[in-house]
């Protein structure tokens, strides 16, 4: 059986670049005609703040995820989405 993303640690930065917190996102994975289909769940993000590739047989899914801009900060009553980059190999 093929194994994929064994680790759930997701490495990304929440509002501060340095912060180490992350975030997690779901991934799917399954067999069909052949092919490995994954589908991943990452909200708050375009197709252009995704990037995927594959270096020895790892799959690594990174990208961005940007603050909204029309909200200011003291309007916010809480904030459950981490903002920066990530990425999950």
């Amino acid at each position: 059986m093929i194994t994929f993303f064994t680790a759930r640690k997701i490495h990304g930065p929440g509002p501060e670049e340095d912060n180490d917190q992350g975030f997690s996102f779901p991934i799917n994975g399954y067999r069909h005609d052949g092919k490995i289909i994954l589908m991943a769940l990452i909200p708050g993000t375009t197709i252009e703040d995704i990037s995927v590739s594959m270096t020895d047989e790892i799959l690594t899914i990174s990208g961005h995820r940007r603050p909204l801009e029309n909200v200011d900060d003291q309007d916010w009553f809480f904030q459950e989405f981490a903002w920066g980059k990530f990425h999950r190999s």
